[in-house]
């Protein structure tokens, strides 16, 4: 079984880090257009 490198793992966890928080960003802006639609 190959060794996975630490790098190849801190760049994927780190990309989805960012991944996640941008869509949180953009979940939140949305929701005030959302809840003006619902209503």
């Amino acid at each position: 079984m190959r060794k996975v490198s630490t790098g190849f793992v801190y760049f994927f966890g780190a990309l989805g880090g960012l991944l996640f928080g941008y869509d949180t960003g953009v979940i939140s802006g949305a929701i005030l257009f959302i809840q003006k639609q619902m209503n």
